[in-house]
């Protein structure tokens, strides 16, 4: 215990000291052992007193937690939100009501980003419900595709990019990850060209 309070103070000390060269900060996936449940929490509210928005990647008690203190943006995948709301989320209609249920929470996020795996994900305003279709590519790896979307999802905020072209994006970095072994991505102009192949359709 004394170890893992030691980590969360320097991590909050070195976030802090780059909170001024900032616009978000991305929290991403389990917690070390024996760190507490409210870290991510702790660590979105520090940020988002300094201005620096959080987009929150993680599952179970971490992902309650941490959604108590306002991240600007969540990426559950189904199961992740099914375990949140606590019921099975078999169909495209259960999946949005749950991600509504998040929207309409206190201290809710702007947008719920739901992937679907194999068939695509789910972004989620108070407007908009918007569906990303998946593109037929060769899979090499899906190892990091989760992470690429992430990615994908910041650069589209960087970029001031609307729903849909976020949907297009982030769509796009997660695709192309899928192409690839290790941590690499395509140039740019490669995942810019997938983007626009990015079938986005509305749901409600």
């Amino acid at each position: 215990p004394e170890a893992a309070e030691a980590l969360l103070d320097q991590v909050l000390e070195r976030l802090e000291r780059r909170a001024a060269s900032a616009e978000w900060v991305v929290l991403s996936g389990s917690l070390p052992p024996g760190m507490p449940i409210e870290a991510y929490a702790i660590i979105t509210q520090r940020a988002q007193a300094t201005g620096v928005a959080v987009l929150l990647d993680t599952s179970g008690a971490p992902l309650k937690a941490a959604l108590a203190a306002g991240p600007r943006l969540v990426k559950p995948n189904r199961h992740e939100l099914a375990e949140l709301v606590n019921r099975p989320l078999d169909t495209l209609e259960a999946v949005i009501a749950a991600g509504r249920e998040v929207l309409n929470r206190a201290s809710a996020p702007e947008q719920v980003v739901v992937s679907l795996g194999g068939e695509g994900a789910l972004f989620l305003s108070r407007e908009q419900a918007l569906h990303a279709r998946p593109l037929p590519i060769a899979v090499t790896s899906t190892v990091g595709a989760g992470d690429a979307m992430v990615a994908g999802l910041i650069a589209a905020r960087l970029e001031g990019c609307s729903l849909t072209e976020t949907a297009q994006l982030a769509t796009a970095f997660a695709a192309a990850k899928l192409t690839r072994l290790g941590p690499h991505l395509p140039p740019p102009e490669e995942v810019r060209a997938l983007a626009r192949q990015v079938t986005v359709t509305p749901v409600d």
